[in-house]
């Protein structure tokens, strides 16, 4: 059982040079790129991982890390060309499952074959209508009844409605806002429902105690996200106020490109990342989410604060006092630079 949803392809600019290109290798790196968002964006408890024979399994895989470790080549760079004639036509369709820790439910997504006839057309933006440049999506899942099947999918139409009314908008990457959309459905799915109201128990005293026994503190931990650019006010407002709520620590790097960090409780980090990945910006990666060292430099007042900064010197230099720089730099973020401020 499963149901299909129409395909993007990728747009190139009037004049550019990518004309010379064959369709299909257009094609191919647009769903790589969105294959290289969706690994990036992942969760702690979220897998992204092919389903394919074997040797289908070699070619698509070997294919995802030449891009990634090429630097994430694109057709609308001229200098990339040579990189992607290189490239192997795959023999196949791509397809993979997303599922998420604990929950019995998993999506299976299978991407439109990568042919001459999947390129741009003159018409520019629109979306496909043949059955080849379609995307599949199938729920699976252990004792999954029919009526949940039902409303998975009446979900995943009702997305891919929302995506067609959005198309005219430019949105460049719908198997990644899909895929960031179907995770955050699972995450949710397996949140404990609230309890029913019944009247507040009476308190039982505590005894007081002489032990020395000292009070665990909660794991903290902290994550780093990256996009093309943030600059909209909305968007900054949105940041200040999850993190306020969350009551995170870390900083906004606005304009080009946007840098975000937050620190904070393990739950409240994880929640603001899964949020931020909600409102699926484009091209955000989460570069990780992991335990984070407690830093004898903060006070107890900065453990809550959150700050924009305009410059990669300034992220570097809030990353250095708290004995954290490599973690950016070694991402390639400010490793050379010479910005004022540094």
């Amino acid at each position: 059982m499963s149901t299909d949803c129409t395909y993007l392809p990728h747009r190139l600019p009037p004049g550019s040079l990518d004309t010379k290109m064959l369709a299909w290798q257009t094609s191919l790196v647009h769903q790589l790129e969105q294959l290289d968002l969706i690994q990036c964006s992942l969760l702690p408890g979220e897998s992204f991982a092919f389903v394919l024979p074997p040797d289908d399994l070699a070619v698509w895989s070997s294919l995802l890390d030449a891009f990634t470790d090429a630097g994430r080549f694109s057709v609308d760079d001229a200098d990339d060309h040579s990189a992607i004639a290189s490239l192997t036509k795959p023999p196949c369709q791509a397809r993979f499952e997303i599922r998420v820790v604990g929950v019995r439910t998993w999506f299976e997504v299978t991407l439109p074959r990568c042919t001459d006839t999947d390129g741009p057309t003159s018409s520019g933006l629109s979306w496909a209508t043949s059955a080849s440049t379609r995307i599949a999506v199938s729920v699976k899942g252990q004792d999954v009844s029919r009526d949940a099947h039902e409303r998975w999918y009446a979900e995943i139409r009702a997305r891919v409605e929302e995506m067609d009314a959005e198309a005219a908008e430019g949105r460049a990457f719908p198997v990644y806002e899909l895929v960031t959309h179907l995770t955050t459905s699972l995450n949710q799915s397996q949140a404990p429902s609230p309890a029913p109201t019944a009247s507040p128990p009476i308190p039982t005293p505590i005894p007081m105690s002489t032990s020395t026994t000292p009070v665990t503190q909660p794991s903290l931990y902290h994550a780093l996200l990256t996009s093309h650019h943030l600059v909209s006010p909305t968007k900054r407002r949105n940041l200040f106020h999850l993190s306020t709520h969350l009551v995170l620590a870390g900083f906004a790097k606005i304009g080009y490109p946007g840098i975000i960090y937050a620190q904070g409780d393990q739950e409240a980090v994880e929640a603001f990342v899964r949020e931020v990945k909600g409102w699926q910006w484009l091209a955000l990666r989460v570069r990780f989410v992991e335990p984070a060292p407690r830093s004898e430099s903060e006070s107890d007042g900065e453990n809550t604060k959150w700050v924009e900064m305009t410059k990669i010197g300034e992220v570097l230099e809030w990353m250095r006092i708290r004995g954290r720089e490599a973690l950016v730099t070694d991402l390639g973020i400010g490793a050379s630079s010479k910005e004022p401020g540094r």
